[in-house]
């Protein structure tokens, strides 16, 4: 699966056929696909007319948006640089979302639990640090660990608990 200005291709590895995608695409997004998982994707989209918004997609293997997830942080971490950073991972059939945002006084660091196939807020949870840029992350099977600030955060993949200032 690919994705370019124009919309999303699927290339078979088998016989090299390629699917355009473009008709079911919003033209007033551009899309960058994550991840695979069975028989669907997960897709970050950008809105590009009107004011920028970024929300997670999942789509399945046709193009067709099965759900979509407003974000609040706009940089995908690992992938562009800047502030306000957000990454993923899946556990399960669940998908770990976490965002790191400015949130006038104080840094707010989401941990959203999402069902990865219908999109649906399953859990989430919220703490606070002086810092909104994240530094680094590492995944465990059972654990995320963010960097934030010089600190390590441990994040339980299957309750979405985070572990401040972790060991």
């Amino acid at each position: 699966y690919m994705d370019s200005y124009g919309g999303l291709f699927a290339v078979s590895l088998d016989d090299g056929a390629v699917q355009f995608w473009v008709e079911q695409v919003d033209p007033d997004y551009a899309v960058l696909l994550l991840a695979e998982r069975g028989d669907k994707l997960l897709a970050r989209a950008k809105r590009t007319r009107g004011s920028t918004r970024y929300e997670l997609w999942g789509l399945d293997l046709s193009g067709k948006r099965m759900w979509r997830h407003p974000m609040q942080a706009d940089t995908l971490y690992g992938v562009e640089s800047g502030s306000e950073d957000w990454g993923f991972r899946f556990a399960d059939d669940l998908l770990v979302v976490f965002q790191v945002m400015d949130d006038g006084d104080k840094d707010l660091h989401l941990v959203e639990t999402l069902d990865a196939i219908t999109g649906q807020v399953v859990r989430e949870s919220t703490f606070e640090i002086d810092y909104d840029t994240l530094e680094a992350v590492v995944w465990g099977r059972q654990t995320g660990f963010l960097t934030v600030g010089g600190k390590a955060y441990a994040v339980d993949l299957a309750s979405g608990v985070v572990e401040p200032e972790w060991p």
